[in-house]
């Protein structure tokens, strides 16, 4: 059983200063800082919240002094308050991943502890009520800033997602992209940002596998001794971490009712909503993962006159064009004229050996 469902929600609005409003504008940053206080000790004290319609307006007002205070105190305790309601509205809270996500990102630029850490906390707990598919633009978005402290939190929160899923879970859409982003952190002038992307890489290799990474990796990672090696530890890193949340979540659950394990629910909420994968990747098909292309209009406008040639240099030529388009599209969009340079094909295997 999951120890949060034995716990009473509770309705927090009640509770709130009744001064929030008038405080969190307050030019005075010790009159914000206070009252987010008084909100994150009210968080603290009830893991568990009922869904209360005025959740919504009180997400709503956390995540603008998110977004606007540029007082760390402020930022890192407002970070703790939607930590709380995230974990204590669970999938409630989904709908408020868009606009929250992409402000959590940018804040990253800011390297200190005090306020990397609850942000690290809080985009855990905002993806555990989600899923993948619902943060993909914003996690792309966030791939392409330009500070290396937002790439390389990014590329850790990327790996602490994926060591928590099976390959059923992963959009296939996502993939490309977003290894292409890794790909290119992986080749950053920042040393902290390269060993990040490594990591995100060995983490989704243990969900799809070597081969189906390899699909998207570049050339220059591929031939990167170096690189691999760091991707295949990572991986196996990933491997025994996500057998040890596996672990930790069903020792909670046998000790619901303990006194422990209520703490671990207000402080690791993320990790018992994710679905741990066994130890061994469920490999996808690489195949599955290309876009189709329709390759018709790439073929040579004089394929037809090359193909009758008497110059069987010629007839090679245009041959070699073919195959060279193969090669670069291995997936083909389905188009009724491939039939007919089947045919052509076929036709050109049959006579050139009479």
């Amino acid at each position: 059983m999951d120890p949060f469902e034995l716990l009473e929600p509770v309705d927090i609005i009640p509770k709130l200063p009744a001064d929030l409003d008038t405080n969190l504008a307050s030019k005075k940053w010790q009159e914000r800082k206070t009252t987010l206080d008084s909100v994150h000790e009210i968080l603290l004290k009830n893991p568990k919240l009922v869904d209360n319609p005025d959740c919504g307006d009180l997400i709503d007002k956390l995540t603008k002094v998110l977004k606007s205070d540029a007082n760390i105190n402020c930022a890192a305790v407002v970070a703790k308050c939607l930590t709380g309601m995230a974990k204590g509205l669970r999938n409630k809270f989904g709908p408020h991943t868009a606009s929250l996500s992409p402000i959590i990102f940018d804040k990253f630029k800011e390297k200190k502890p005090h306020l990397r850490d609850p942000l690290i906390e809080l985009i855990d707990a905002v993806f555990a009520t989600t899923t993948l598919n619902n943060l993909s633009a914003s996690i792309l978005e966030a791939a392409k800033k330009p500070n290396p402290s937002q790439k390389s939190q990014l590329d850790h929160f990327i790996y602490r997602t994926f060591r928590s899923l099976n390959s059923k879970d992963i959009p296939k859409g996502l993939l490309k992209d977003l290894i292409a982003s890794l790909t290119n952190h992986a080749s950053d002038s920042d040393p902290e940002v390269r060993d990040a992307s490594c990591a995100a890489l060995g983490a989704i290799q243990k969900c799809i596998g070597e081969s189906a990474l390899a699909v998207f990796l570049g050339a220059e990672i591929v031939k990167d001794s170096t690189k691999m090696s760091k991707i295949a530890e990572y991986r196996e890193k990933a491997v025994v971490e996500a057998e040890s949340l596996k672990a930790s979540e069903n020792n909670c659950a046998s000790a619901a009712s303990s006194q422990q394990c209520q703490q671990q629910i207000s402080t690791n909420t993320n990790h018992q909503q994710q679905s741990v994968p066994e130890p061994q990747p469920q490999q996808i098909d690489p195949f599955e993962l290309l876009d189709p292309v329709d390759i018709i209009p790439k073929l040579p406008g004089d394929l037809d006159t090359q193909l009758a040639s008497k110059k069987w240099q010629e007839r090679k030529a245009v041959l070699d064009s073919v195959h060279g388009i193969l090669l670069e599209n291995p997936k083909l969009a389905d188009n009724p004229d491939y039939g007919d340079l089947i045919d052509k094909l076929t036709k050109v295997l049959k006579s050139e050996y009479k």
